[in-house]
């Protein structure tokens, strides 16, 4: 399963999504009840679980309440050459490698494509789930020539789950590589991951609009940042 930084709210909220019969389904749990509900899971169909936690029952980015990583979709089976999911993992770790990009935290296999997470060191906020868009979308953006799903950014995403099948190649979801750092899986501090990975740092920003809020005031006029 995967390692990442769980919330401290234990009755936060996610979704696991099940297609059935070609239908998706999704049915709603609390934080507290993952590990039993992961554990107890069909394996043989397309499951699906969300990305974020919610401060309600259901899935609207609107009631998103915490994040815990970064994430992309590669759909690396529409290159004209793919490559073998097996050793695709090598070749991307050298490529973040030659590109000065952060090496993901994990690589899994969807059964079809990969996906790239960055885990949090510790949760984020509501707050910060505009960053956390714009940071995924920079990620989606440097990995563009290995297809990388510019859709595929929301907070209201959802991802296939470790351990389950995608039917549509038989295939098992499956973590092919992990990345440790003293014994544990490696994480990033949100803040300073950002700042690497966007062209602004976060009080490069903050600047920017406080000057434009001045600009605007000076003016007589109402700016809403």
């Amino acid at each position: 399963s995967e390692d990442r930084t769980l919330p401290y709210n234990r009755r936060a909220f996610w979704t696991l999504n099940r297609k059935i019969g070609g239908r998706l389904n999704q049915k709603t749990y609390r934080l507290d009840q993952l590990d039993f509900v992961l554990s107890n899971i069909r394996s043989n169909d397309d499951t699906f679980m969300s990305q974020c936690f919610f401060s309600k029952p259901n899935r609207r980015a609107l009631n998103v309440q915490t994040i815990t990583h970064c994430w992309i979709d590669l759909d690396i089976y529409k290159l004209p050459c793919p490559p073998n999911p097996g050793t695709a993992g090598i070749f991307l770790r050298q490529f973040c490698s030659d590109n000065l990009i952060p090496h993901p935290s994990v690589i899994i296999s969807s059964g079809r494509g990969l996906y790239l997470k960055w885990y949090f060191t510790a949760p984020v906020p509501r707050a910060a789930a505009g960053r956390v868009v714009a940071v995924n979308r920079a990620l989606v953006r440097a990995f563009e020539e290995w297809n990388a799903d510019p859709s595929c950014v929301d907070v209201s995403r959802i991802l296939r789950v470790v351990g389950t099948l995608n039917t549509k190649t038989g295939n098992p979801v499956s973590i092919l590589h992990q990345q440790e750092k003293n014994g544990s899986v490696l994480t990033y501090d949100f803040n300073d991951f950002a700042d690497e990975i966007l062209p602004f740092s976060f009080d490069q920003v903050k600047e920017f609009r406080e000057l434009q809020k001045a600009k605007y005031e000076k003016r007589g006029e109402v700016l809403l940042l």
